[in-house]
């Protein structure tokens, strides 16, 4: 997976992050699926017992229609539960092989984008920034097309572009991706379009290799797939429809003027979603994407990765302005995270070959040792400040000590390291890169150990004792009223209260699931999209014809009134 690198030290360094990496993965891979992360491993499970994708979800749809895309992330995921089983175990690794492919995919974009002499670093640094980020283990440990088989794909497409492979193959991978989602692929038109546009190529061919391309590929899905819904006698406009209804969810305003306002207020929303990401990486991103931008001498190595950096930040851009509810602009942007790995790995690898070479054939070992005795120093101090660091930097006090040791780090190395004032910045920007990845590993250190969800209703707690007591109280064919979580993993019948919030009867929808033998009725206070305390008239509707049973944490079981 190295790819030709030059040092024995820089393979091991290689295997060490992807042990790493997969070390925090199986940490938290046995958590309990929450809200969203219920629906495509149970479809994926009833499709690998039935081969279609049909499964229950709630005694209100108790043969759900699992094709809110199109299925390939179903398909395959039912495949590899048909081959080692159902569990949370099993459906996250799925998306550990995923990611590794996608890493690996990368490191060949990478290999087609840089001169041999910084393959190896370039390689390592992507490889240290992608699979050590807090961002990339909540993605791979989501199970959702957006963070397991759309990446890799997307990737692929990308690969085969600028290697300027045929028509048919770069046709048959676009066709792929709209049989895994409909939306994000559509981004690959325009950056197709520009890249062939810097590589010279005339309108007309640019107009030709477009039409062959993507027409073929739209072809090849609409025709597949009206075939396939046909044999599997499932509805051909359902996915269709699943996307307009989506985007009109997420835009939340029906008014054209009122589109700019809405989109800010979504952006302000999803300041999370560059939290996750942690500050450090953020300001990397942004500082070697304004390098290469203000770069008077950019090579046409250099614009192409400038160009899937600018992709990549316009489509985190344009999800973030969009998407609105549940938080759901948290995995969309992950299909092309990637890509910015890639772009600050090029750059730094640069600066970093500078400090590490010095001059010299062989990496020297010293600044080798300086930049993984940094990287350690930041992970331990970030754990240190743990408590003030959780929920990804929100505390902004934990800044200040990171600051005074960053501040301190630098100036020792730099006296130690620059002999001339060019060094400088390469030694400046090599152990500012060791810091990002120490600083991101620690955070996700601490994200993997955590007990309680890092993506969906981050910090809720007392779901595994909710349904402990749920499970001892509740016979074998009772219904419940709660979230599809809670209901899924009692075992019984559920009514997903969710509905009942967003619906003026809630009172008689109550008071009729209690004359009809529902004893128990679950909600949430403080975290969680079924908090009653945002919804008084809900709440006060409980109360009626319930009383208060028990509450772990922020989960809330009540039962009905005798």
């Amino acid at each position: 997976m190295t790819l030709r690198l030059k040092s024995n030290v820089f393979a091991i360094l290689a295997v060490s992050i992807v042990a790493i990496f997969s070390c925090l993965i199986f940490a938290q891979s046995a958590k309990k699926f929450t809200l969203d992360e219920m629906d495509f491993p149970l479809v994926a499970k009833a499709t690998s017992e039935s081969g279609r994708p049909v499964y229950y979800r709630g005694e209100e749809s108790p043969e759900h229609l699992g094709l809110y895309h199109p299925p390939l992330y179903i398909y395959a995921l039912a495949g590899h539960i048909k081959l080692f089983g159902f569990s949370e175990n099993t459906v996250r690794s799925f998306g550990l092989i995923c990611t590794l492919i996608t890493a690996y995919l990368s490191i060949l974009i990478i290999k087609e984008l840089v001169q041999e002499k910084y393959l190896g670093l370039s390689s390592l640094a992507f490889l240290a920034l992608y699979l050590t980020n807090p961002y990339t283990l909540a993605n791979t440990t989501l199970p959702d097309i957006d963070s397991t088989i759309l990446p890799p794909l997307i990737t692929l497409f990308i690969l085969l572009l600028i290697r300027d492979s045929k028509k048919i193959a770069l046709g048959g991978v676009f066709g792929l991706l709209l049989w895994a989602k409909l939306t994000t692929p559509l981004a690959l038109i325009p950056l197709a379009i520009s890249y062939w546009k810097i590589s010279k190529h005339s309108i007309q061919e640019i107009g030709n290799r477009a039409v062959i391309i993507f027409g073929s590929g739209i072809v090849l899905f609409v025709a597949t797939y009206w075939i396939y819904c046909k044999v599997a006698d499932l509805s051909f406009s359902y996915a269709f429809t699943f996307l307009v209804h989506s985007f009109t969810k997420g835009s939340g305003t029906s008014g054209i003027e009122q589109v700019p306002a809405k989109i800010l207020q979504n952006l302000n929303y999803s300041s999370a979603f560059f939290a996750s990401i942690t500050p450090p990486f953020l300001l990397l991103f942004v500082a070697t994407l304004t390098s290469e931008s203000i770069d008077k001498n950019g090579t046409f190595a250099r614009i192409r990765v400038l160009l899937l950096m600018y992709f990549a930040a316009g489509v985190t851009l344009f999800y973030c302005g969009l998407i609105a509810p549940f938080g759901g602009f948290f995995k969309y942007p992950f299909a092309v995270f990637q890509l910015a790995c890639i772009g600050i790995s090029i750059v730094t690898a640069r600066w970093i070959s500078n400090f590490v070479y010095n001059r010299s054939e062989q990496p020297k070992k010293l600044q080798i040792a300086t930049l993984c005795f940094v990287g350690l120093i930041f992970w331990y101090v970030t754990i240190h400040f743990a408590d003030d660091l959780d929920l990804h930097f929100n505390r902004q006090p934990a800044y200040i000590p990171l600051l005074i040791i960053l501040a301190g780090i630098l100036v020792g190395l730099i006296l130690r390291f620059t002999k001339n004032r060019e060094n400088a910045p390469s030694t400046v920007a090599s152990i500012t890169f060791a810091a990002v990845v120490g600083i991101t590993l620690s955070v996700s250190r601490y994200d993997a150990i955590l007990p309680t969800s890092t993506k969906y209703d981050r910090g809720q707690s007392g779901m595994d004792e909710t349904v402990s007591y749920l499970k001892s109280q509740m016979k074998k064919d009772e219904v419940i009223w709660s979230m599809k979580d809670v209901g899924y993993y009692t075992g019984n019948r559920y009514v997903e209260n969710y509905l009942t919030f967003f619906r003026p009867n809630a009172k008689e929808k109550l008071e009729e699931l209690t004359k009809s033998g529902v004893r128990f009725f679950v909600a949430t206070q403080g975290i969680g999209e079924d908090r009653i305390d945002a919804y008084p008239e809900v709440r006060k509707a409980l109360e009626n014809c319930c009383y208060l049973d028990k509450n772990f944490g922020n989960f809330y079981i009540y039962a009905a009134k005798k």
